[in-house]
């Protein structure tokens, strides 16, 4: 589709000398972006200013434009940036002690550690998958060079074992699973290997539905489609026809 579309060079050039050049806030001095070194935590920063934005299509100036984000879509598509203290804190608490117990109980640690499945349904931009999978390639790293503080050569050559085996993902927002791709690729690039595997470990889909057992066997309840703030009444409304439509197929068909 973008193949019918044309760009001028000034405008090619404006965008390029965006995205490569800062300028400082207090001085006004100009930087070079420093795009080799970008980490997850400098995406998880774009993908949250992103959120901010709404692109809009102008027909009669045939131009795009962003629009800023109302704060009630931004909350009801549940779309934050888990700041890194919040993530240290979760891994100190729940990782930690399963890398611990894998590493004293297993008769291969390594294996036990590559072993772990770390599954965050609600990924972002990756920056908890990315801690995490920094602290597993630690330990992992730790263990094949037997230096207890191994050099970040040492982890980030593991880092391509870790990643394909351990850490997993899924978004609502496939601009956010895009970056946890690119977030999880930076950290585990390994020249002449390929990360094809990404695309099956982090998925776009609502990971947060809340279904059990029972919900999947009898069907959505009629209550889930009650609009609430932020809703669209009419179109709940058609949601929930269908869904007693569907409930009624399903109890006929198991009779």
């Amino acid at each position: 589709m973008l193949g019918r579309f044309e760009l001028t060079n000034q405008a090619l050039l404006s965008a390029v000398r965006s995205l490569s050049l800062v300028r400082e806030p207090k001085s006004g001095f100009q930087r070079v972006v420093d795009h080799r070194n970008l980490g997850a935590e400098e995406l998880g920063s774009i993908y949250e200013s992103l959120l901010e934005y709404v692109p809009r299509w102008d027909a009669a100036a045939k131009q795009y434009h962003l629009d800023l984000a109302s704060g009630n879509a931004r909350k009801t598509s549940g779309s934050y940036y888990t700041p890194t203290s919040l993530i240290d804190c979760l891994l100190d608490s729940a990782l930690d002690p399963v890398l611990d117990d894998a590493q004293k109980n297993a008769d291969d640690p390594e294996a036990a550690l590559l072993g772990i499945t770390v599954c965050d349904p609600a990924c972002g931009s990756g920056h908890f998958l990315v801690a995490a999978a920094r602290r597993i390639a630690k330990r992992v790293a730790a263990l094949r060079t037997g230096d207890p503080e191994p050099a970040p050569e040492a982890v980030r050559s593991v880092m391509r074992d870790v990643v394909s085996r351990c850490i997993y993902g899924a978004d609502i927002n496939p601009l956010a699973a895009e970056l946890a791709k690119v977030s999880l690729w930076l950290e585990a690039f390994d020249r002449g290997q390929p990360l094809a595997f990404l695309d099956a470990q982090i998925k776009v889909g609502n990971a947060l539905i809340g279904a059990t057992p029972a919900l999947l066997a009898e069907g959505i309840p009629h209550a889930a489609y009650k609009p609430i703030q932020g809703d669209d009444k009419r179109y709940a409304a058609e949601l929930a026809k269908q869904n007693k439509r569907e409930r009624s197929g399903r109890s006929r068909y198991s009779r």
